[in-house]
C-alpha cells in the first residue's frame, strides 16, 4: 500500500486556510508522519469565546430588533437536544437568555453545549440534527 504523504503545494494550502480563518494550530497524524502548524497571533489579536456576531443595526430608525447570529465554536456534529432527550432545547419563537444552553457539538466522544451570548427571541434555526457544522458557521439567529 503506497504511504501518503503531504507535498508542499498541499501544505501551502493549507497555511494559505489557516490565515483565512481563525485557526490557530492544526495537527495533523498519519501512520508514519505528523505534521504541526501553528500560527502565531500577537496577544492583542486574540479573541477569547466570541463565538457570535451581530449584525449592522437593522432600520433603527424604523425600530426594528437587532439580529444577531450565534456561530459555531468548533468543528462538529450539531445536536438541538441532549442525546438522552428527545425534544429540541429551544425552538423558532421561544425567549432565550445569556448562558443558556440552545444545543450541543458532538466532538468526537464530547458533547460541548453551546451557550446564547444574548437576551433575545429565536429568530431562526440554521442547523438541524446530525448536521456537520464548521467553525462559525451560522446556528442560530437571535432577535435582541
Amino acid at each position: 500500500m503506497p504511504e501518503e504523504k503531504l507535498r508542499v503545494p498541499e501544505i501551502r494550502t493549507l497555511t494559505d486556510l489557516m490565515n483565512q480563518t481563525r485557526i490557530q494550530e492544526l495537527d495533523i497524524q498519519s501512520k508514519d508522519w505528523s505534521l504541526k502548524l501553528r500560527k502565531q497571533i500577537p496577544q492583542s489579536e486574540i479573541s477569547h469565546g466570541d463565538f457570535y456576531e451581530t449584525t449592522d443595526e437593522v432600520n433603527q430608525s424604523k425600530g426594528e430588533q437587532q439580529i444577531s447570529l450565534i456561530l459555531s465554536p468548533s468543528i462538529g456534529i450539531f445536536l438541538p437536544c441532549h442525546p438522552s432527550d428527545k425534544e429540541n432545547i429551544v425552538k423558532v419563537g421561544e425567549i432565550v437568555s445569556v448562558n443558556q444552553v440552545i444545543g450541543f457539538l458532538k466532538v468526537g466522544p464530547i458533547f460541548l453545549p453551546v451557550t446564547s451570548p444574548f437576551n433575545g427571541q429565536v429568530k431562526e434555526i440554521y442547523v438541524g440534527y446530525g448536521d456537520l457544522v464548521g467553525f462559525e458557521d451560522k446556528l442560530v439567529a437571535i432577535n435582541q
